[in-house]
C-alpha cells in the first residue's frame, strides 16, 4: 500500500505543473498589514541599502597612502615648574621625580614616540683588552662586539630613572595623502576637511580645508582624550601607572564621502589604546662612535625610553556613482518585498480566523487532464457563443443557469446548455 501511494505521488508530481495565480483577498486587516510590511521593506531598501550603505556607489579603499608626522617640544619656560606636578613628587609611586627631556627619537614615518619615563644605565669594563677602534657597536673584532642585553649587574656603574615632564603638552603636526581609484583623484590633508573624534564619534579638533600650518597642529593630550586614556591610570595587570611602562595608541585616519554628503571627501582621526601593551625604545650610546683612539673605551650608556607610541593607520572607503551597483542593489533589495509578502501570507494561512477559507482560494486544482481535454473539445464546438465566456457571479448550478434571465441567449438543446454552463462555471 505504501509503495503504491509513493508511486502515485511520484507520478502526480512528475505529470503536474504548478503555476502562480493572483487572488485578491478583500480583508482590511490583511490589506493594511500588507501595506505596512511593504512600506517597511521599501524604506529599508531606499534609506538603508541605497543611501546609508551607499549602494548606488562603487566603493574602494584608499590607496597609495602616506603619513608624515613631526613632534615638537612644548615651551617649558611658559609652563609651571615640574616640581609642582603630581607625578613628579615623591608621593607618586615609585617616586622617581622628573626631568625635562630635550632629546628623544621623536617621529618616524606613520608613528611618533613621546617619552614618559627615561632610564639611563652606565656600564664599565665592558670588553677588557679591546681598543676604541675595536670596541662597541661597530667593531673590527668579533670578540669585541658588545651585546647590551647580555650585560652583567657588576658592570653597571650607575643607573638613574625619572619621569619626563609634560609629555601631554608635546605638539604634533601631521601631513597625509591618499588616492581614490573610484574617483581617480588624490586627496591631501590640506585639500579636504577633517576632525579628531572622541570615543563617541563627536568632533574634538577641526582641521579646515587649505588652512595654514598652525591649523593642523594638536597636542598629545588631545590624542589621549580622544582615546579615553589617562597616563595616571594603572596599567592592566600591574600596580604601576601607564606613565611608567608606556603604551601604544592606534590613530585610525578614516577617509570617506558620507551618505549625507557624497560629493565631499572628509577624514576623521579616531584613537584606540592597544590594551595590555607597553612601549620602550632602547638605544646604546658611546662617547664617540668614530673614535680611533687606541685607549680602551670602557664606558657605555644605555638609554631606555618608555613612552607613548602613536601609530597612524590610513583606512576608509571612498565611492563614486555607479549605475551598475545601483541596479544590483535595487534587485537584491527587492527580495525584502518577497519577505514582506511571505509574512502576510503566513498570517493569512495560519493565524486569522478565516484561514481555512483563504486557503481554499490560495490553493486550487484543475480537473483531470482527460476531462479538461474533453471540455476543451466541447467548447470548441460552440465558439460562436464566445460572448458568454464570463458568467454572472450568481450562477452556481445548472438549475441556476436555466432560471437565469439571459436563458434565451443560450444555444437550444440540453446538451448545448450543459456546454454553455461549463463555460460559465469553469
Amino acid at each position: 500500500m505504501f509503495f503504491r501511494s509513493f508511486i502515485n505521488w511520484v507520478v502526480e508530481g512528475a505529470t503536474t505543473f504548478e503555476t502562480q495565480a493572483t487572488v485578491k483577498i478583500k480583508d482590511p486587516r490583511l490589506g493594511l498589514f500588507n501595506t505596512l510590511m511593504t512600506t517597511l521593506a521599501l524604506l529599508y531598501i531606499i534609506l538603508f541599502e541605497l543611501m546609508y550603505r551607499r549602494g548606488y556607489m562603487e566603493i574602494d579603499p584608499p590607496e597609495g597612502g602616506s603619513v608624515r608626522v613631526s613632534v615638537r617640544l612644548p615651551h617649558f619656560e611658559k609652563l609651571e615648574a615640574s616640581k609642582n606636578l603630581p607625578y613628579c613628587t615623591q608621593e607618586y609611586y615609585p617616586g622617581l621625580g622628573c626631568r625635562y627631556v630635550a632629546e628623544f627619537s621623536g617621529a618616524t614615518e606613520h608613528s611618533i614616540l613621546v617619552p614618559t619615563r627615561v632610564n639611563l644605565t652606565l656600564f664599565n669594563d665592558l670588553k677588557p683588552g679591546c681598543t676604541g677602534s675595536q670596541h662597541g657597536l661597530y667593531s673590527s673584532d668579533r670578540n669585541c662586539v658588545y651585546n647590551i642585553y647580555e650585560s652583567r649587574p657588576d658592570q653597571q656603574e650607575k643607573a638613574i630613572s625619572f619621569y619626563a615632564s609634560y609629555p601631554e603638552h608635546y605638539t604634533v603636526l601631521i601631513d597625509h595623502l591618499i588616492s581614490s581609484p573610484s574617483k581617480n583623484q588624490v586627496y591631501t590633508s590640506r585639500s579636504i576637511r577633517g576632525w579628531i573624534l572622541d570615543s563617541n564619534g563627536n568632533r574634538m579638533v577641526t582641521f579646515p580645508k587649505n588652512g595654514p600650518d598652525r591649523d593642523y597642529v594638536f597636542t598629545v593630550q588631545q590624542l589621549l582624550d580622544a582615546g579615553g586614556v589617562d597616563l595616571d591610570d594603572l596599567a592592566d595587570g600591574k600596580n604601576l601607572p601607564k606613565r611608567y611602562d608606556g603604551l601604544v595608541l592606534l590613530a585610525l585616519i578614516n577617509y570617506e564621502n558620507p551618505w549625507y554628503r557624497p560629493w565631499e571627501v572628509t577624514y576623521g582621526i579616531s584613537v584606540q589604546e592597544a590594551t595590555g601593551t607597553e612601549y620602550k625604545h632602547v638605544q646604546p650610546v658611546f662617547d664617540n662612535l668614530l673614535s680611533t683612539d687606541p685607549t680602551p673605551m670602557n664606558h657605555f650608556t644605555v638609554e631606555n625610553t618608555h613612552g607613548i607610541r602613536v601609530m597612524f593607520i590610513q583606512t576608509g572607503s571612498i565611492g563614486a556613482f555607479s549605475i551598475i551597483n545601483l541596479l544590483l542593489n535595487i534587485v537584491a533589495g527587492m527580495a525584502m518585498l518577497d519577505v514582506a509578502a511571505w509574512i502576510v501570507e503566513f498570517v493569512m494561512l495560519n493565524i486569522v480566523t478565516e484561514k481555512d477559507i483563504y486557503e481554499g482560494y490560495k490553493f486550487t486544482s484543475t480537473r483531470e487532464w482527460g476531462e479538461t481535454r474533453k471540455q476543451a473539445f466541447d467548447l470548441s464546438q460552440v465558439d460562436e457563443y464566445s460572448e458568454y465566456t464570463k458568467p454572472p457571479s450568481e450562477l452556481k448550478t445548472l438549475e441556476d443557469f436555466e432560471n437565469a434571465a439571459d436563458l434565451e441567449k443560450a444555444p437550444s438543446g440540453k446538451g448545448n446548455k450543459q456546454i454553455f454552463y461549463n463555460r460559465y462555471i469553469y
